[in-house]
């Protein structure tokens, strides 16, 4: 688990090409911008005002992104290797894992919600959660995506939490725009 901060003075790359209900369909956003990520295996369209962040030593490291909504309101997907394929049917036994990534008593998380799901096909955890964000509370719709022998993990940041309606729209549809590469 981490949690994006982003300074104002971040360099941010603009040239770069809710809950889980039925998402509106991506197309009905009006610009969009893709993010490719032929390594991790996953396809995803933004909205075209969001912008990605540059630096590699962002909180998802090189092996992940970063992008800048407005503020400290953030989107971010990093991917992990697995041992093993993961099943549909075993999505409930992969809870265990994702609860205990999100446990960390240093975390101080407030979970709101949790529940199995499905994104783009592929079984899914998804979290709703607050956390501390100085003197401010932020919160986090945070989906544990398992595609075979890969999990990814997109979070979407807003601080403060009541900022959150705002946004859950545009969340909904970079949801519905995410395909895995090897569908």
């Amino acid at each position: 688990m981490w949690i994006v901060v982003l300074k104002d003075s971040e360099s941010v790359d603009s040239s770069s090409s809710t809950a889980p209900t039925e998402p509106a369909p991506a197309a009905s956003l009006e610009r969009l911008k893709a993010l490719n990520d032929p390594v991790a295996g996953y396809h995803l369209e933004y909205p075209a005002t969001w912008a990605e962040v540059a630096s590699a030593d962002t909180p998802a490291g090189p092996d992940g992104h970063v992008v800048r909504i407005a503020g400290e309101n953030a989107m971010s997907i990093r991917t992990f290797a697995l041992e093993r394929p993961v099943e549909a049917s075993a999505v409930a036994d992969m809870r265990a894992v994702t609860d205990a990534i999100l446990s960390s008593p240093k975390a101080q998380l407030t979970v709101l919600d949790v529940r199995e799901t499905e994104v783009a096909g592929l079984p899914t955890i998804y979290y709703l959660y607050y956390f501390p964000a100085g003197s401010q509370r932020g919160i986090h719709a945070h989906y544990f995506i398992f595609d075979r022998t890969k999990m990814h993990a997109l979070i979407f940041q807003v601080v403060p939490d009541a900022d959150f309606a705002d946004y859950a729209k545009q969340f909904d549809q970079v949801v519905a725009s995410f395909k895995s590469a090897a569908s």
